[in-house]
């Protein structure tokens, strides 16, 4: 599975980087000399499995089914925010 990682702040590529450790994909910052958010999504949704945003609130994952799909489980980040 590829998945690919965007970030809006400094402290979201910090924990997007920790998450493409323990589940590789690519990382990337929007905007700050980075690439914009409509031309990330347009470029990784030609070519990613799954997509996902961390920002303010959270992480988001646009087409997380193929988690459950293929048998990954990513609770434990969820776990260790609470």
């Amino acid at each position: 599975m590829t998945r690919a990682y965007l970030a809006f702040t400094e402290k979201g590529l910090a924990l997007a980087q920790k998450l493409a450790g323990a589940l590789p994909g690519t990382v990337d910052r929007c905007g700050h000399g980075g690439p914009g958010l409509a031309d990330w999504a347009a470029e990784q949704f030609a070519h990613a499995d799954a997509l996902i945003f961390v920002g303010a609130v959270g992480i988001a994952v646009l087409k997380g089914f193929f988690f459950r799909e293929r048998g990954e489980d990513i609770r434990p980040f969820s776990e260790k925010r609470k």
